[in-house]
């Protein structure tokens, strides 16, 4: 399981996004989402038992506002708190004829205004005007005015984009007290921000804006922008924020997909001092299976956050994947595949090492007698990948032969954890974990079946190093513990598609086993792995050979319209195994793809295998068939789902390896496949 930062997902707004473009319902919907996180903020900072600890003469405070047109405001609002001491004063009161009153404390105080413009019954921006100190020693009036607010959120990328969803936040640690901190996430609304240029003399003033930004519609290779800036301390700069490529770090990303469905991704990034802070996320709903470049503002201060459902909006969704902390640096460019097939248990991975910012529960520890046990059956194969859900799970834990735990994992959660006491003896620890996805949704990797089995002992004055912790969040961390030498398996299947597919024929299936991260791990002796064609009924060796230490390949044949459910054993020096069967794993297709479909049909653009062998890799899409063809050039491709060159600098076929064929070839195979 892997710790992240609190975020809020309110439902009535979330469940309004899906739609392009905005609608007005969206707007309104996270208005009332960003009062709801200035209340909730206010409520713990102004307790009243916190103010009854310092009673103090109270004077009457006046802030007056107005509106962008100059006169007296109504609808907006503004928060004023204490930055002497945070839990003195803090609150929240709208605006009424150009006013809002407050009684208060003498001392050091700074406020925020927020106003909200509509038109024809949609909001069209909101405005956001920061007074970052005053002081009240007697009955003081302060004054807001929503033109302050003339600088707006605005990133100006190499590449043509469009806003997603737009943050800003607004800090002010006090000289004691919790930290005062104001949230804004606005989704296609436009934001606008004031300017501060002179620095508060109490306190620390800090600032943080986000922005997602995605491609125009039509865009060969979809793309997005996932930027975060950290304004100078003090002061609120120009939001105008001109990036450079060679600031950013670019991800090409995979989002594989069985079935053609709308998913939502989920990625923020985060600088240090934000991580304790409860903020909005902020979803992107697009189709999948995708594929698309990331351009990640490169600097390695910023953790990033990262998960994707399979399905929006149906809740719960049993399928997806949660990511583990990341940081990018400037210039970097890295691959990251979502949901590759064959899903299955995966680790609990560390990839920030000690400066890791939300310590990483290790899938398998033991803390004296006491054996904690944390693994996703849904995994994906991708380091730091884990499944973000299931339909039903359960578990058995044995110590030498003898059931010491089992049960049914709770449903709703993304893992499957167990705590479980050991006899204070060395012993041989038997874990067995059984996960299922149902539904329509989920024809591949649609049951796991996964047996560990490793020796153990107690190892008393084990310390895990920093990053890490014994203990699952919310509880404190501890990192008394030693990690168990359980082993894992990851594997990638030579030539599937976004899809889950593959051509039929020779099959070739790369096995890497290991080790969980910090574990005392013994070589790998053996892999053996076997294929069933008929989910399960019979079984067949495939052909493994050994590449090196860990690396190990699996080959065997399937027809086409086949699913290949999986079974892999893997075996270390140490006596440690891990056996895993995967029920249809995933399909063999026909090939070319499509073959055996009615011509004619109109298929997605995101399905399409794009093969990496032809210089016009970039140029290919989707063919609508006429007739049973679709003409190119001089050449012919048939039936739903096969791909065409549409680039006019190809005029030759693409190579005979990818079974292209003259057009009285494709012309015959047409009318038998119909």
């Amino acid at each position: 399981m892997h710790q992240r930062p609190t975020r809020l997902r309110p439902q009535f707004f979330a469940a309004q996004r899906e739609a392009r473009p905005r609608s007005s319902a969206a707007g309104r919907a996270l208005s009332l989402a960003t009062a709801v996180l200035s209340l909730a903020t206010i409520a713990v900072l102004a307790s009243p038992a916190a103010a009854a600890t310092h009673p103090q003469a109270s004077y009457t405070l006046k802030v007056t506002g107005t509106n962008l047109a100059g006169g007296p405001d109504t609808g907006g609002s503004v928060f004023v708190s204490n930055v002497d001491n945070t839990n003195r004063f803090a609150a929240q009161r709208p605006f009424h004829d150009g006013m809002a009153t407050f009684t208060v404390p003498a001392g050091h105080y700074w406020a925020v205004g927020i106003f909200i413009e509509t038109a024809g019954g949609s909001i069209t921006q909101q405005r956001i005007v920061v007074l970052p100190q005053f002081t009240v020693k007697a009955d003081t009036s302060v004054h807001i005015a929503e033109r302050a607010a003339d600088s707006k959120v605005t990133m100006v990328t190499p590449r043509p984009a469009r806003p997603e969803v737009s943050d800003f936040e607004v800090r002010r640690p006090g000289r004691a007290g919790p930290v005062q901190f104001y949230a804004f996430n606005d989704a296609g609304i436009p934001l606008w921000v004031s300017p501060v240029r002179q620095r508060p003399t109490v306190g620390k003033l800090e600032t943080f804006t986000a922005q997602q930004l995605v491609s125009p519609p039509g865009a060969d290779t979809p793309y997005e922008y996932n930027l975060v800036y950290e304004g100078p301390e003090g002061t609120i700069p120009s939001q105008r924020h001109v990036v450079r490529a060679s600031g950013l770090a670019s991800v090409d990303a995979r989002y594989f997909q069985d079935v053609a469905t709308t998913g939502e991704e989920d990625r923020f990034g985060m600088f240090p001092a934000q991580l304790s802070d409860l903020q909005f996320e902020a979803d992107n709903f697009f189709t999948m299976p995708r594929h698309q470049i990331e351009y990640m503002t490169g600097n390695p201060a910023i953790s990033w956050f990262a998960g994707v459902l399979q399905c929006y909006p149906s809740t719960p969704c049993p399928g997806g994947q949660n990511d583990t902390v990341r940081t990018f640096r400037a210039g970097e460019r890295t691959q990251e595949d979502w949901n590759a097939y064959p899903l299955h248990p995966g680790p609990n991975v560390n990839l920030d090492g000690t400066a890791n910012p939300r310590p990483t529960l290790p899938s398998a520890s033991r803390a004296t007698n006491m054996l904690t046990l944390d693994v996703a059956p849904f995994g994906d194969n991708q380091p730091g990948h884990t499944g973000a859900g299931f339909s039903a799970a359960s578990y058995q834990v044995t110590q030498d032969g003898k059931q010491i735990a089992a049960g049914n994992a709770a449903n709703g959660r993304p893992d499957v954890m167990v705590h479980v006491k050991l006899a204070p003896r060395p012993a041989v620890i038997r874990f067995t974990l059984t996960g299922s996805r149902t539904g329509a949704g989920f024809p591949l990797s649609s049951r796991t079946h996964t047996v560990w089995a490793w020796h153990s002992a107690p190892q008393p004055g084990t310390t895990l190093p920093r990053g890490w912790t014994c203990r699952a969040f919310p509880a404190p961390v501890t990192r008394t513990c030693a990690v168990q030498p359980m082993m894992t398996l990851d594997y990638t299947v030579r030539g599937l598609s976004l899809s889950g597919t593959t051509a039929p024929g020779r099959q070739a299936l790369t096995i890497t086993p290991g080790h969980l991260q910090l574990a005392r791990a013994a070589q790998i002796a053996d892999v053996r792995a076997w294929v069933s064609l008929d989910n399960g009924t019979h079984w067949h060796p495939a052909r493994v050979t050994r590449h090196g230490g860990t690396r190990f390949t699996a080959a065997f044949t399937a027809p086409a319209g086949s699913f290949v459910t999986l079974r892999v054993r893997a075996t270390d020096t140490a006596g440690g195994s891990i056996t895993e069967t995967i029920d249809r794993s995933y399909r063999v297709g026909a090939w070319p793809p499509g073959a055996g479909t009615q011509c004619g049909a109109v298929v997605s653009l995101r399905a399409c295998p794009l093969p990496t062998n032809h210089p016009a890799t970039a140029s290919w899409s989707w063919g609508t068939a006429s007739r049973g063809l679709v003409r190119v050039r001089g050449w012919s491709l048939a039936c739903a789902n096969c791909c065409r060159v549409r680039s006019a600098s190809t005029t030759s076929a693409p190579p005979r390896s990818l079974a292209w064929r003259p057009r009285t070839a494709w012309m015959s195979w047409c009318r038998s496949a119909t």
